[in-house]
């Protein structure tokens, strides 16, 4: 595990919506999730400009934060649970190639996408997080707690990045103690520069059981409030 220094601001931007405060002047660390609960991520999609490759920034710096402009914002949607993708064959050599990810038509040679949400375990114990194949890059951010969500305070976060090609298989992969029933924010990011378009992930359970996709565990609440 890394230890992550986060504003309240940048702690509240992770998520596609934002938090209320009930009171301004305190310390306000407790968050309530409230009621309103999607099943499933919430993935919002982004402009990769082709063939910009945002050469103004690394592609650590563009995963980490850089993608994030409302400028190239595209559209979003709910309810995503298999964040997995393979677009290898018939790639336009010349341009973008078109393709569909998680229903949206989008340009799958060069485009972003961040999907945020809670990850709730059905067991405690190490839950293994994997990235596999990637093209060109996968970040996965699970927090320990949810008072990030309220308070500008150093908070504890696993961080699994992969920056690669389609024909490394090298396999990133992190183990984290999680107990049942506990909502932790999560949030992946990926991007595509160019022609082929791969995001591989997975995680273990304590069981031993190894899940391709988040249906059953990953939620989004939609009413989050901070009180004292």
């Amino acid at each position: 595990m890394k230890f992550s220094t986060l504003l309240l601001t940048s702690a509240l931007s992770i998520f596609g919506k934002g938090v209320s405060a009930t009171d301004s002047q305190t310390p306000i660390c407790t968050p309530d999730l409230g009621n309103s609960i999607d099943d499933g991520f919430h993935a919002r999609f982004y402009k990769y400009i082709y063939p910009d490759y945002a050469r103004e920034m690394s592609d650590e710096d563009y995963i980490t934060k850089g993608y994030k402009r409302d400028d190239r914002f595209i559209t979003s949607k709910t309810g995503i649970t298999d964040v997995n993708f393979f677009h290898f064959y018939n790639l336009n050599p010349n341009g973008p190639t078109y393709g569909v990810v998680n229903g949206l038509n989008i340009t799958t040679s060069n485009f972003t996408v961040e999907y945020s949400g809670w990850f709730v375990p059905k067991e405690t114990g190490d839950h293994v997080f994997q990235i596999g194949q990637t093209d060109d890059g996968t970040s996965i951010e699970i927090y320990d707690d949810n008072y990030s969500l309220c308070c500008g305070m150093i908070v504890h976060r696993t961080v699994i990045q992969s920056l690669q090609i389609y024909d490394n298989e090298y396999i990133k992969k992190q183990s984290i103690h999680l107990e049942a029933g506990v909502p932790y924010p999560m949030k992946i990011v990926y991007f595509n520069k160019d022609r082929v378009a791969i995001q591989d992930i997975s995680f273990v359970d304590p069981s031993g059981e190894t899940h391709k996709s988040f249906d059953g565990f990953a939620k989004y609440y939609n009413d989050v409030k901070c009180k004292n």
